[in-house]
């Protein structure tokens, strides 16, 4: 859901898996066009193995929050609409019964109640081979623990200002790193070192 430029896609492709993509816009390579607030769970033309979703994160940035909220309540149409988006985008998750991962740049979505409850990591992107640092939550049913050995193990986090690390220096409203990337559709690509670990790891829990 909310496939975008496909960076997941494409590697489930590449490993064989089949792909139904699908997002509000008709990029290259998606699928099916749907308003994920109003996708049902039957638009999907067979029983999904696992799920992946990058639900749009503006209202929740936090160069944007005060803008669209108020201790989390929406102040914008916009930020309501992104609620409406995600309740949905859950309900299809718990429908499907399977394994799921939801993306989303570090930012207010970690506070929000409807997310309270899921499994959560942060990665850097900068720590697959990306040039910003980009710290980057991920909530999923697989991620390795003592109860799950076999999930998916996220590498070690990075930090601002690191001068060890390769990121890009970025400080807020600067023109690099992520920021300076030119529209939402280059900034939702996720590296591929992180699509293929993670599918790697899926892969193993459904084989």
């Amino acid at each position: 859901m909310f496939a975008g430029s496909r960076s997941i896609g494409k590697v489930a492709q590449e490993l064989d898996c089949e792909v139904f993509s699908i997002d509000i816009h008709p990029f290259e390579g998606i699928d099916f066009v749907k308003d994920i607030e109003f996708l049902k769970l039957s638009d999907v033309p067979f029983k999904p193995d696992i799920i992946w979703a990058s639900p749009p994160c503006t209202s929740y940035s936090i160069a944007a929050i005060t803008h669209h909220r108020d201790n989390g309540r929406p102040k914008t149409d916009f930020a309501a609409k992104s609620d409406r988006v995600i309740l949905n985008m859950l309900k299809i998750i718990k429908e499907s019964d399977c394994i799921f991962y939801i993306e989303n740049p570090r930012g207010y979505l970690r506070k929000m109640p409807f997310m309270q409850g899921l499994a959560r990591e942060t990665v850097w992107y900068c720590k697959y081979g990306h040039k910003n640092a980009k710290p980057t939550d991920i909530w999923s049913n697989n991620i390795r623990s003592l109860w799950n050995l076999d999930g998916w193990q996220p590498r070690p986090i990075c930090h601002n200002g690191n001068r060890a690390c390769h990121h890009e220096a970025a400080p807020r409203s600067s023109k690099s790193g992520t920021q300076g990337q030119r529209n939402n559709y280059e900034r939702s690509k996720i590296p591929p070192q992180l699509c293929h670990e993670i599918m790697s790891a899926s892969l193993r829990k459904i084989a």
